[in-house]
Order: C-alpha cells, then structure tokens, then sequence
C-alpha cells in the first residue's frame, strides 16, 4: 500500500508533529519537560539531517533505473524491477 493509500498516515504524522511542536515551544509543557525553543541554525540542521535518508534513497532508486540489466516495474513507473534468480519460474 502506498502512503497516498493510507489517509490515516498523515493524520498520524500531523499528531506527532503537533506534539513535537507543542513539547518543544509550549510553555507549560516545555518547562515540565525540559525543552527549550531551537535556533535556526538548529532548526536547520535537524531538517537537513532528516532529509538525507530521503535523499540517499532517491539516488539508489534513481541509478538502479538507470541501470540496463534490470527492467522498469510497470506497477511503479521508474523503479526497477528486483532481479530474479530464475529457480522455480516458468519462462
């Protein structure tokens, strides 16, 4: 299931990032927690660092499409297919 087939997903992320958001600059809930306010160096540092994995998988996905030995999934335009070993398929 894709992530666009799960509206709940985003319910869900949207919750964590109001808690996030809410523990870091609420002020009673940020001093019963201990948090304090990030600068924007901070703030982007973290949002870099969050998106490399994103990033990394994109370049992976990207250059084993470009590869010729592997066919394109047609389920998911771009992607390649996984490589079979070809014991137990029907030809």
């Amino acid at each position: 299931m894709t992530p666009a087939g799960n509206p709940f997903l985003y319910y869900a992320v949207a919750a964590s990032l109001a808690a996030t958001v809410a523990a870091i600059y609420l002020p009673g809930l940020s001093d019963l927690l201990g948090s304090e306010p990030l600068s924007a160096l901070e703030l982007g540092l973290a949002a870099a660092v969050a998106a490399v994995p994103a990033v990394v998988i994109e370049l992976v996905e990207l250059a084993r499409a470009r590869r010729t030995d592997l066919p394109v999934r047609p389920d998911r335009p771009g992607r390649a297919a996984p490589a079979r070993s070809g014991h137990g398929a029907a030809s």
